[in-house]
């Protein structure tokens, strides 16, 4: 049996053996998550390293790469703050830049904080990624007066948020050297102290969904019909923003039945939004502004998901009403480009191109006047 050694910590004195006193020179590469315990205070957790996907699509590895020069150009530490919805990229994003910086990677998936948990990451006098995942859901409390699991100590104010006693942490006061990572679902929950503050934050880069480049590179490597694939571009217009899950599975019904992919979205978990918005409509045909007939001019429609007739005005009648040129059914697979920010649309019909741009934009959905 091993003679027992003691460890002297600051004044407290624990009984230990020589097989747990096992000193290491630095963190060995992998992931570490943080842990607290009431004794011993923080310490790092070995798990299990990140998976990698086996091709990747888009620019992941080109944003990664950029992040991670300019981590090294640096002398302080640099954060990155990745905004998005589960399954627009950001997790991706940042487990390549974890996997390819060939650093120790240490995950806070609690939400501890205080000066305590400041002076443990610092003291990690090595350069590391610090990952904070889905960082405004786990730091979402308010501080009530009370010290929170982990041995955060919140001070005399109680209604500062958690997230206020991180900005310390980031502000590069500290001599070690951290690639800080925060993700997040949504930039509105995120502490207003840590936008437009490249000190604190130096990349914020906010995923909208995946972009055409995205998909076609992932149809090209997975999707067995590429007859179906034109389609599958334009029906990303359907939606205000869609996610790999979205796509995969999207894909992956088409794969099965060979169907086409608006008859797939009939059936999976995968619907548009369902807001509508007033928009002025125009027509033109070919570089010839036309009329709308009838003073229909306006249309309630969601763009993303609703049908709509547009009719041309002709001439007029003997009466002075308008005479009918043209018919057009506008569908959201006819959308050829689009300007959320800005409310506008354009569609491309035969020979008409339809405009849309937003004239009021309801703050509630379309159901609760329906019930």
């Amino acid at each position: 049996m091993d003679r027992t050694v003691y460890h002297l910590r600051g004044t407290r004195l624990f009984a230990s053996s020589k097989e747990d006193m096992n000193l290491v020179d630095s963190i060995p590469v992998g992931n570490w998550a943080v842990e607290f315990s009431p004794i011993g205070g923080y310490y790092l957790n070995k798990i299990d390293p990140f998976i990698q996907p086996k091709q990747f699509y888009g620019n992941c590895r080109e944003r990664a790469a950029r992040i991670l020069k300019t981590f090294h150009d640096r002398t302080m530490s640099t954060g990155v703050l990745l905004s998005g919805e589960k399954g627009s990229g950001k997790t991706c994003l940042a487990k390549t830049v974890a996997v390819e910086s060939g650093l120790p990677v240490i995950i806070v998936n609690q939400p501890f904080y205080g000066d305590d948990f400041n002076q443990f990451i610092q003291a990690i006098d090595e350069p590391a990624v610090v990952i904070f995942d889905e960082f405004e859901k786990v730091y979402s409390a308010k501080i009530k007066g009370e010290p929170v699991d982990g041995g955060g100590y919140p001070g005399s104010s109680s209604n500062m948020s958690v997230q206020d006693h991180i900005l310390t942490l980031l502000d590069g006061i500290y001599s070690s050297k951290k690639l800080f990572i925060l993700t997040c679902n949504d930039r509105w929950l995120i502490n207003s102290n840590m936008i437009n503050r490249p000190g604190r934050i130096y990349y914020f880069i906010e995923f909208g969904g995946l972009d055409e480049n995205f998909i076609r590179e992932y149809c090209e490597s997975t999707l067995s019909h590429l007859r179906h694939m034109d389609k599958i571009l334009r029906l990303r217009h359907v939606f205000s923003a869609i996610n790999f899950d979205m796509l995969q599975a999207l894909v992956e019904e088409v794969n099965r039945y060979d169907c086409d992919p608006q008859e797939a979205i009939e059936m999976l978990n995968i619907k548009p939004s369902e807001t509508k918005d007033t928009y002025e409509v125009s027509v033109q045909k070919g570089r010839v502004q036309k009329r709308v007939a009838h003073r229909r001019n306006t249309v309630d429609i969601n763009p993303y998901m609703n049908e709509f007739e547009v009719i041309v005005a002709g001439g007029k009648d003997e009466d002075g009403d308008d005479t009918v040129a043209a018919r057009i059914r506008v569908t959201p697979l006819d959308m050829q480009s689009r300007d959320d920010e800005k409310g506008h649309y354009e569609y491309v019909v035969q020979d008409y191109t339809i405009s849309l741009d937003r004239t009021y934009r309801y703050q509630f959905r379309f159901n609760d006047y329906l019930s």
